[in-house]
């Protein structure tokens, strides 16, 4: 074995040197990986936390789209209807599949306004998709007359197209009366 001084220590056998050597050589490796690892592990995590995958936008943005779609409704604004829907927005109500172009010629507005009551709002949301469940009380109104009274139970979903929100299905059922 070697001392400091660079002499070998002929009292030790040769092959306990060897291994004294490889161990030495074995033990400075794994210093040194553990080093890189541990510089490896801080950018990782460092990505990670950048990267935020758990981050939920804020619900009220999705409640807000939600009802400025139905103010485009009440309002007689197709536009607005399709700025709050993607392109391939579909509504399931009374047994039929809808669009918004579907849907705006079905809807009679000669005489008629509607006015939308949403409450009960159950919503989730992540950072890309999001979903609303609600009661919608709609009042008809015919020559500015009450008409009719419809209740319903709607879900929406939503999600992000170029960083805005934009409902992307529709569903709603009339109550029940039982």
């Amino acid at each position: 074995m070697s001392d400091s001084s660079g002499f070998t220590d002929h009292r030790i056998p040769a092959h306990r040197q060897a291994l004294t050597v490889v161990y030495n050589i074995s033990t400075f490796l794994q210093l040194e990986i553990m080093k890189y690892m541990g510089s490896f592990l801080v950018i990782v995590s460092a990505l990670y936390a950048c990267t935020e995958p758990n981050k939920k936008d804020d619900p009220e943005k999705l409640k807000a789209v939600l009802v400025d779609y139905f103010d485009g409704i009440k309002s007689k604004d197709l536009k607005k209807m399709n700025k709050n829907t993607t392109a391939d927005y579909l509504l399931f109500e009374g047994g039929k599949v809808w669009d918004n172009d579907s849907l705006w010629a079905a809807l009679d507005f000669k005489n008629r306004k509607i006015e939308f009551r949403l409450d009960s709002f159950r919503i989730h949301v992540d950072n890309e998709s999001g979903h609303i469940s609600y009661f919608n009380h709609e009042d008809v109104y015919t020559n500015d007359t009450l008409t009719k009274i419809i209740e319903c139970i709607e879900n929406a979903t939503f999600r992000k197209e170029g960083g805005t929100w934009k409902i992307d299905f529709l569903q709603s059922t009339q109550k029940s009366n039982d």
